[in-house]
């Protein structure tokens, strides 16, 4: 009945075995009902309270096939009700059963208790059986009281059941606790012999006197309540000899029929030698901590009840990142939290039901060492710790740091994989040479190219035979040098193997290295071959392009060459036509000048004389009306004259400020004609300030000079920052590395149409005669050359009677360019 009353405490284990042992010798068995599996574990008394010869289990169902049919209804109801909970769990029937193997009647007494599990559902009974059949016999003669003498013999029989049970059975009357009934062992234990029948417990044994004993039944007798103790040290003096033993007892009250105590009933049990073992054995396992202690090694030793820790050594706190005091007495999970969800726990408990030690290598355990979560690897054995009773109360468990070891193994794997996965992304193979057998051993990938089957034993005479002829010497000349000593080793050739099964021939270029002994003599070449044969098409491909291209050069270069002569005659004239254009300024600077005026100095004297007649008059105004214009005009050739040769150097210039200047040299003309001029944000940007004083003020001036009639100009000059691709659509070459402005320029004046709007660009070009808006014909075309002398473009927007906008597209020097 181990297995119904299993313990890992020690001490209960063994006391339990001694009072199994004391209701077998009273004729009491013990049985319990797994209520799930409807299955019944009994101990030999209750198989034979059932007539059978053998078996210690027994379905539920078979049972009630040998009670008595007249009683099957009653136990299955009783069973039902216990089950139910409405019985609060009890079972207590007496009933008949029918031998299964000897057919005999008995009349049997069981009693039971249903357990629940934790969510309130039946588990098992757990209960104890009696022969009933001398009770009930016993019961007819004392009801009937003529057969007493049956009674006399059932009494006689049990005390000569209590004269030979193995434990201690005595009985104490009155306070006095006057020793009646003692049986055999009871005397044994004892050690005075028979005397002490009749005498009182103190007087019978005075040693008792300082120990416990005699006070512990003096409250028996006068509470009324059972006591019990196990593996508790009595010392007793037997035959002269004070001797200390262990003993699991039990003292219980004795009532008469008035329910008054007047005795009380001592059943003991001699545990010394199993006190003793567990002892021996405690102080073996010390002693063998105290030399795991300094092994090194993690060694700690887990009990069964809640996996507590029982003890620890040093090495294994510092596998677990704590000291052996933060382990021992704490439940694993509460002392490591981090193992939960691990499976350690579910391990430990396995190897306690089962009692097979579990040994596995390399495990990983993640652990948290210095407030860190780390991932360590141990060896790890769990083995069960066996009582004197052979029963499990708890897992002796050693672990050993192998982390360094598998992180340097996984390194290695990682390694070899990853040269392995270059050696497949490049589609390399690979070989090696043994120059001691002179045996080679090919990839799969090497053994396809040459043709050679997967299993095929090669000599270096079998692998030559696909290389090409013209190849074999360069590859024994590389191999030469490969194993000649003082050398580096390196074997590096390109040949030509043909796969005589498919006739395809490859190019391959085959790289190794030397392996030395010791002695400095070479056993062994390792490398790696890479089919090269497109690259090396390629490259004659290419050298072939090169060839091809390096005579388009030379012929490309002739024409260049004829360019060049046809350019520097181009040049040649352009200088010349400079030169011509530098003359006429001159000319125009100073000979037409001076004659000019003079003509405007006499015209001026002529209208100061007077006599002359209205007709008179007006031709010496219109006389001086012209050489005005051609002074103006003579001017302005030479202003664009002067864009057309001048390199000066860029300065940041801020076009707001020079807009501002320009508004205002114009400002008694605005307020004349009640003109708006709006500034927005104008840039700073990389250009000539003069010429953008120029640009701005023939821009002006010509949005004034063009206004409707009666409508007030409004004249708006803004800037937004454009990309170099979007300058691209206005600029034939932008300058890399910049942004471009795009300034406007818009009025609300008399505009024109869309056809005109590059003929107003153009010099001495009008689009209205000199009487209705005054000027020499040549202004927009000087801002058109001021724009581009800034690498930039100038166009224009117009609609007749709505206004005009010019476009100035200019390039951002001063910042580089940021989208």
């Amino acid at each position: 009945m181990q297995n119904l009353f299993s313990s890992h405490n020690p001490t209960i284990a063994g006391n339990l075995n001694a009072l199994l042992l004391a209701l077998d010798a009273s004729g009491i068995g013990v049985w319990k009902m797994d209520i799930k599996t409807r299955v019944i574990v009994w101990d030999d008394r209750c198989r034979e309270l059932y007539g059978l010869a053998k078996g210690d289990t027994i379905a539920y169902e078979t049972a009630i096939q040998h009670i008595h049919t007249d009683d099957v209804q009653r136990i299955k109801t009783a069973v039902t009700a216990a089950i139910s909970g409405s019985s609060n769990g009890r079972y207590d029937e007496c009933y008949r059963t029918i031998g299964a193997d000897d057919g005999r009647l008995r009349w049997v007494h069981f009693k039971a208790q249903v357990f629940f599990d934790e969510v309130g559902q039946p588990d098992y009974f757990i209960g104890t059986a009696q022969d009933a059949t001398t009770e009930r016999i016993a019961t007819e003669v004392t009801e009937q009281i003529l057969d007493r003498q049956k009674m006399e013999e059932s009494e006689a029989k049990f005390r000569s059941l209590i004269q030979a049970a193995p434990i201690a059975i005595g009985i104490f009357i009155g306070r006095e606790l006057v020793i009646e009934e003692p049986n055999q062992t009871f005397i044994d234990i004892v050690g005075k012999g028979w005397d002490i029948v009749g005498k009182p417990l103190a007087e019978a044994m005075p040693e008792l006197a300082g120990q416990p004993f005699l006070q512990i039944l003096d409250e028996v007798y006068t509470s009324g309540k059972t006591f019990q103790t196990f593996g508790t040290q009595v010392n007793i003096v037997q035959n002269g000899v004070m001797k200390y033993g262990y003993y699991d007892f039990i003292y219980t009250p004795l009532f008469d029929t008035q329910s008054k105590i007047y005795g009380i009933l001592d059943i003991a049990v001699d545990v010394t030698e199993q006190v003793m073992a567990r002892q021996s054995m405690e102080e073996s396992c010390l002693q063998l901590l105290a030399s795991f202690e300094q092994a090194p090694v993690a060694i700690a030793i887990i009990s069964e009840h809640d996996l507590t820790f029982r003890t620890a050594n040093h090495f294994y706190g510092e596998l677990v990142g704590r000291a052996p005091d933060e382990l021992v007495g704490k439940p694993l999970l509460e002392a490591l939290p981090e193992l939960r969800g691990q499976g350690f726990d579910q391990l430990l408990k396995g190897v306690m039901a089962t009692g097979t030690p579990y040994i596995a290598n390399e495990v990983a355990v993640n652990i948290i060492r210095s407030t860190q979560l780390e991932t360590i690897y141990v060896d790890l054995t769990y083995q069960p710790q066996r009582e004197a009773d052979n029963s499990i109360s708890g897992v002796l468990v050693v672990a050993t740091d192998v982390t360094q070891q598998v992180l340097a193994r996984q390194k290695v794997e990682e390694a070899e994989e990853a040269l392995r996965g270059a050696v497949e992304l490049a589609e390399l193979g690979t070989w090696s040479i043994d120059l001691i057998t002179r045996i080679l051993t090919y990839s799969d990938r090497l053994n396809a190219w040459f043709g050679f089957e997967e299993a095929e034993l090669i000599t270096i005479e079998r692998a030559y035979g696909p290389i090409l002829e013209r190849d074999r010497p360069l590859i024994k000349a590389s191999i030469t040098h490969a194993i000649t000593p003082g050398t580096d080793g390196i074997y590096d050739v390109e040949y030509t193997v043909v796969n005589h099964k498919t006739g395809r021939a490859r190019i391959l270029h085959a790289q190794g290295k030397a392996v030395w002994n010791e002695q400095g003599v070479a056993y062994k070449i390792n490398g790696t071959a890479q089919d090269v044969t497109e690259q090396r098409q390629r490259q004659l491909a290419l050298e072939q392009q090169v060839q091809e291209r390096t005579e388009e050069l030379a012929a490309s270069n002739a024409a260049l060459q004829a360019a060049n002569a046809k350019l520097a005659s181009t040049n040649a004239r352009l200088e010349h036509s400079n030169e011509e254009l530098a003359q006429y300024a001159y000319v125009a600077s100073h000979d037409l000048q001076e004659p000019l005026r003079k003509i405007r100095m006499f015209s001026g004297l002529l209208r100061k004389q007077t006599g002359w007649s209205a007709e008179d008059s007006q031709l010496v105004a219109k006389i001086d009306q012209s050489a005005e214009r051609m002074t103006m005009l003579i001017h302005d050739l030479l202003e664009f004259s002067r864009l057309l040769n001048s390199e000066p150097l860029l300065k940041p210039v801020d076009l707001g400020e020079i807009c501002r200047m320009v508004v205002s040299d114009f400002e008694l003309a605005i307020a004349e004609k009640g003109a708006v001029v709006q500034i927005g944000a104008l840039p700073v940007i990389e250009a000539i300030g003069l010429q953008m004083n120029q640009l701005f003020y023939n821009l002006l001036s010509n949005a004034l000079k063009f206004g409707r009639p009666g409508v007030a100009p409004v004249i708006v000059v803004d800037a937004q920052l454009i990309s170099t691709a979007a300058a691209t659509k206005y600029v034939h070459k932008p300058e890399p590395g910049y942004n471009y402005y795009h300034l406007t320029f818009a009025d609300n004046g008399i505009g024109f149409e869309e056809q005109y709007s590059e003929q107003i660009f153009e010099v001495f070009k009008r689009l209205h005669g000199r009487d209705a808006y005054p000027g020499s014909g040549i202004g927009l075309a000087l801002c058109r050359r001021i724009v581009a002398n800034q690498g930039g473009h100038l166009y224009v927007t117009s609609v007749p009677d709505a206004g005009t906008t010019f476009h100035i597209i200019l390039p951002d020097r001063h910042t580089p360019g940021s989208y």
